[in-house]
């Protein structure tokens, strides 16, 4: 790659100080910093050599000969812990690396020694920033900034800048307030490269969710050129994912491609594994955008090996699934998305594990250095980690319910998909459904969960006949027997669900075609027999179905709907139910103008 010399260059330099340092017998701590430092300038093309060698340069600065002073054989520990920490940083090992910079500090103790110190408190708050705590994140860069100001180098200056920016733009999703600290690194004149290589990947990251996509495409090309010149290749091939980015918001397809394309050659000679595994992800979804559906899925399936159960945010098996869905293949979509929501589970897990045992780690330092107060501060420390494992247990169930609800509706879509429809008819019996169970007075857990779950009501239609389903003139008698079979399907699709909304949206797909008088399907059960969930979704599915217009009927206005409805109830329709969706409909107009428009009886299904 043409600028790699200049790396090459310093690590042959660095190569050289360490023959040489060896060759005369210079202090080991002399060796142990030059091969931490060589070390920390090879992670950016190695980070797993550079990793090797960091730890080989921790365990030449503990074998530190008696005759060397104290506070030297401590500010070297402390050095070579900072690099340790930060190439575990790079090969994706958080706790590993929290753990480092931790003995780092103790090491260090009172010791002068600002480079170290910011090193370790900026390696401490990353490890924060990764877990998602932006107030230890916050707490821990300023620790770091207080070392930085007394620095004659301003790299560090400007990485704690870009750094700080990163706690806006990826926890608190604030890419307004990420900005300024961005312009304030970028500004600084005399900082390595590599820190603002990682300040404009940062600004066109930010600039990308403002929507200012020429602008981040300024800032990534301006990343990608210093990085190129500079021989950072894994700050190439990010550079290039964010201007891939920018370019496919801008519907500039075919370059956003060739960038992408790009990416991956570049992290794939950079052998950056996680770094490839995304970029993979991003042309797979770049191919998938312009009809490269076999190229799509290649890309996708390779970097869904690459991520294995890492990054579930950015996991390649969501968007094999849509691709599968957007060609037909339902029954894979079907089984990717359930291998996703497995993998969210399972990375929602780790994730705590591995915050639980980074902590520990700290708490383990913290009471070394803190023996003389470590009575008079127990219950307190008990108290914060009490209230950290709540936190952390309040953020899992979110991440669990998010993944869920994004499963949901995809196999609603999914379902739809094959009739013709959009999202549009689930999402609407969803949102009436819970309107209805909280006029009933049931629970906000039971009209929560209903929301969510009604979405399902038609999922056994997958598997439906495409002739039966789209057929346009009515049903035979063996065919709408066929049809009526969706209710048993969906039932079977939804069972052994271990959460509440599944098991509920079981119910639901089994029931929803029961009659209150008995004459409905599968099973002719009536009245209470029925469960409330499905005669809760009966009348607001046959409601949205009157309101809706079909390739064989037109769309009912709204007050013969409702006329038909009170007609219903007693027959067809639970009355209380029924009353309860007359009710909402006479109380919440903006909820009906919302979810129908204007005039609620020319709704049209996209056909």
């Amino acid at each position: 790659m043409a600028g790699s010399g200049e790396t090459e260059t310093r690590l042959r330099a660095l190569a050289r100080k360490l023959e040489a340092l060896s060759a005369v017998g210079a202090p080991t701590s002399e060796r142990a910093r030059v091969r931490s430092e060589h070390a920390r300038v090879l992670r950016a093309v190695d980070a797993e050599q550079a990793l090797a060698n960091a730890l080989l340069a921790l365990s030449e600065a503990h074998s530190i000969e008696p005759e060397e002073p104290e506070d030297t054989r401590a500010r070297t520990i402390a050095t070579c812990e900072a690099t340790v920490a930060i190439c575990f940083q790079t090969v994706g090992d958080d706790p590993a690396a929290l753990e480092h910079a931790l003995a780092g500090l103790e090491a260090l103790g009172d010791l002068e020694d600002d480079l170290a110190r910011f090193r370790l408190h900026n390696a401490q708050a990353v490890v924060y920033l990764n877990f998602g705590q932006a107030d230890r994140a916050l707490a821990s860069f300023a620790e770091a900034r207080e070392s930085a100001a007394h620095l004659q180098d301003v790299t560090p200056v400007s990485v704690l800048n870009t750094n700080i920016a990163c706690v806006y733009l990826e926890i608190l999703d604030q890419p307004d307030r990420a900005i300024p600290h961005l312009d304030r690194a970028l500004a600084i004149e005399g900082a390595e490269p590599i820190a603002r290589v990682w300040a404009l990947q940062a600004r066109g990251k930010a600039q990308n969710k403002l929507g200012d996509h020429e602008l981040a495409l300024v800032s990534a090309r301006d990343a990608e050129d210093i990085a190129e010149r500079h021989g950072l290749l894994g700050s190439v091939s990010a550079s290039l994912m964010v201007a891939g980015d920018a370019l496919r918001a801008l519907q500039r397809g075919d370059e956003a491609l060739a960038a992408l394309t790009r990416s991956v050659e570049v992290a794939r000679r950079a052998h950056a594994q996680d770094m490839l595994a995304d970029a993979l992800t991003a042309l797979g979804e770049s191919e998938a955008a312009i009809g490269h559906t076999d190229a799509a899925r290649a890309a996708l399936e390779e970097a869904s090996e690459l991520t294995a159960d890492r990054n579930p945010s950015r996991h390649p098996l969501s968007a094999l699934a849509s691709l599968a869905a957007a060609t037909g293949d339902h029954a894979s979509a079907y089984a990717y998305l359930m291998r996703y929501h497995e993998i969210v589970q399972r990375s929602a897990d780790e994730r705590s594990r591995m915050a639980s045992s980074a902590l520990e780690v700290e708490h383990q330092v913290a009471s070394v250095r803190q023996e003389a107060e470590l009575a008079r501060r127990e219950q307190q420390l008990l108290r914060e980690h009490t209230d950290v494992l709540e936190q952390r247990v309040r953020e899992r169930t979110a991440e669990l319910e998010d993944a869920q609800h994004e499963l949901i509706e995809r196999l609603a879509v999914a379902a739809e998909h094959r009739h013709h429809e959009t999202g549009e008819h689930t999402l609407r019996v969803g949102t009436l459904s819970g309107g209805i169970a909280r006029l009933l007075g049931l629970d906000e857990g039971f009209v929560d969960d209903i929301a969510v779950a009604a979405r399902l009501h038609d999922i056994g239609k997958i598997a439906v006949r495409d002739a039966i389903l789209l057929k346009p003139g009515p049903l035979t008698a063996a065919e709408f027997d066929e049809m009526k079979s969706h209710t048993l399907l969906g039932a079977e699709i939804l069972s052994d669900g271990r959460t509440r909304v599944m098991r509920l949206a079981e119910e639901i797909a089994r029931s929803h075609h029961e009659r209150w008088d008995g004459n409905g399907y599968p099973y002719r059960i009536g009245a209470a027999t029925i469960p409330l969930s499905g005669r809760i979704v009966a009348t607001c599915d046959a409601f949205d179905a009157m309101l809706s217009m079909r390739v064989y009927k037109a769309a009912m206005p709204l007050s013969e709907a409702m006329a038909e409805i009170h007609r219903g109830a007693g027959a067809q329709f639970d009355p209380r139910v029924a009353n309860a969706l007359v009710t909402l409909v006479a109380s919440a107009p903006d909820l009906i103008t919302r979810l129908y428009g204007s005039r609620p009886g020319v709704v049209a299904e996209a056909a």
